[in-house]
């Protein structure tokens, strides 16, 4: 078990907690829901409030689906996210066989109480837990009111017409609805992560962009282009306009996915920084243009539009 350093607190010692668990791949409404509960319940009790989550994802670990090894919040950002809620503790427990084996009643006695002295658990009404994922919260709570701990069952969170969840997220993010997945975030769909030299093609078509090195592990977004905010991590940065591309460039016969990020009315050398973008709006899927001047012509409206939607946002 291992405490993550975001968080004001250390989680090194055993001491009475109160104990969100999941995966909290995302950091959602739901999500924030479960863990705001915790540090609610953890007030009343007088004891600390603290976010028990797995690395691998048992998503991840399992690798069920073709999107497996993508996290919607690679960490340290989900880390960093579930500390912002106010979280005391961020406690990570590495998910392996030994973890997988483990009886529902093995993973309460082993982990929820000898080795984290839990008094409170507060899960999501769809979590699950124990060998084969077989038991759900009536589960957990079951098994509280043998071996002495409170079970908080959180009720799903809706936004709008979507019931909140990480799958719900990536398939609106694979539809390029990021409407539909910043509603269900609680924020925009952000990508982070160091200024690396490109192919250098943004200079000559008048728009230079920084190319960002993501987390090999990052869930990325449908293709295209996209107006987005970009927060350079620096005190008292102001974000920026801006215009990013993810994907090919088949205009230039680029067959490689890139993601380059046109700063606007921004004079700067970026390279080396660290670059936040908050995906605000899908322009365009990429296309393959005749010429360059056809491509120049046509990243001009993209600004244009661009400077329309943050003026409005």
């Amino acid at each position: 078990m291992n405490p993550s350093g975001s968080c004001p607190a250390t989680a090194a010692s055993r001491a009475p907690r109160a104990i969100a668990i999941g995966a909290f791949d995302g950091v959602h409404l739901g999500h924030q829901t479960v863990v705001r509960t915790v540090i609610e319940a953890a007030d009343r009790l007088g004891i600390a409030s603290a976010a028990l989550t797995f690395e691998p994802t048992p998503r991840q670990y399992f690798g069920r689906d073709p999107n497996a090894d993508r996290r919607l919040t690679p960490d340290p950002e989900r880390l960093g996210l579930l500390c912002n809620l106010g979280v005391q503790q961020v406690l990570v427990q590495t998910f392996d066989e030994a973890l997988r084996k483990m009886t529902p009643e093995e993973f309460a006695r082993e982990i929820l109480i000898r080795e984290l002295d839990a008094r409170l658990i507060a899960v999501g009404e769809s979590h699950t837990f124990g060998s084969g994922a077989g038991a759900g919260p009536e589960a957990m709570g079951a098994l509280g009111e043998r071996l002495g701990f409170e079970v908080c069952i959180v009720p799903l969170v809706a936004s709008g017409p979507y019931s909140v969840s990480s799958s719900a997220i990536r398939e609106a993010l694979i539809e390029g609805n990021l409407d539909a997945a910043a509603a269900m975030l609680g924020r925009p769909y952000s990508l982070t992560g160091p200024v690396v030299r490109g192919r250098g093609l943004g200079a000559g078509l008048q728009a230079p962009t920084a190319n960002l090195d993501l987390p090999a592990d990052k869930f990325l977004p449908a293709a295209g282009v996209y107006a987005a905010l970009a927060l350079l991590d620096e005190e008292g940065a102001t974000p920026h306009p801006a215009a990013l591309t993810l994907g090919p460039s088949p205009t230039f016969d680029i067959e490689e996915s890139r993601l380059e990020v046109h700063l606007l009315d921004f004079e700067g050398d970026l390279y080396g920084s660290e670059l936040t973008v908050a995906l605000l709006a899908r322009l365009r899927p990429i296309e393959r243009f005749s010429d360059r001047d056809t491509l120049v012509e046509q990243i001009k409206r993209d600004i244009a539009q661009v400077r329309a939607i943050c003026a409005a946002g």
